[in-house]
């Protein structure tokens, strides 16, 4: 089952989502993915960039 859940992962994974946490969290839910993007302006790579975010969404 793990296999099928890793397929669907990369299926849906975008090239510049990789490294973000955002889509680690998320995935398919984070609300600046969409299939086929190419370029994301607001990628979270570090955790103190993730938790500065965080604050300013509660």
């Amino acid at each position: 089952m793990a296999d099928k859940e890793q397929i669907k992962t990369n299926a849906l994974l975008a090239p510049c989502c990789e490294k973000c946490l955002k889509w680690s969290q998320f995935q398919e839910k984070c609300w600046v993915f969409w299939h086929g993007k190419k370029e994301c302006s607001q990628k979270v790579e570090n955790q103190d960039e993730w938790d500065y975010e965080k604050l300013l969404l509660r």
